[in-house]
């Protein structure tokens, strides 16, 4: 955990997303790209073949990322970073599906899920997750690999 907090706090920093004030609304809140909270090892690196530039390097880590649409769309997978490589990789397929806004309980569930998040701007919590903003340099990152496919591979990380 201190590990994974060090290497994004050098980064160019966390985007709170487009939230303001405690009158934001559901949607508005949950907006964005999302990182898990926890990070552990490049464990997908044992996995051979794998070429992904992050296994090469002594601080790959790997850990889970989900992103909010305006237009209702989810999209979440596992991706490995290298601060050393400058890289982001998927570690498998990402997978895109709806998501229902419910205002009053101020949550998001997915559709063909029976999990439940909940927004407070800087963090989203699930039953058993707890993500937080991903810094504005891997939301790009994850923008434009997500875009056009469902597997990226090398995508650069701007410092």
């Amino acid at each position: 955990m201190l590990k994974y907090s060090l290497i994004f706090g050098l980064l160019l920093g966390c985007d709170t997303g487009p939230q303001t004030g405690e009158q934001a609304s559901t949607l508005s809140c949950i907006q964005g790209w999302w990182v898990s909270s926890s990070s552990g090892h490049c464990s997908a690196c044992s996995v051979a073949p794998n070429s992904n530039p992050e296994c090469a390097q002594p601080d790959c880590q790997q850990f889970a990322f989900s992103g909010f649409t305006r237009d209702n769309l989810m999209t979440d997978g596992v991706l490995m970073y290298s601060a050393t490589s400058k890289t982001i990789s998927s570690v498998g397929p990402v997978a895109r599906r709806g998501f229902v806004v419910n205002e009053q309980n101020k949550s998001v569930e997915p559709v063909g899920s029976k999990g439940v998040y909940t927004c407070t701007g800087e963090e989203l919590r699930g039953a058993y997750s707890y993500d937080i903003r991903a810094p504005a340099n891997i939301a790009v990152a994850l923008a434009n690999s997500t875009a056009t496919g469902t597997l990226f591979r090398g995508v650069s990380v701007a410092q």
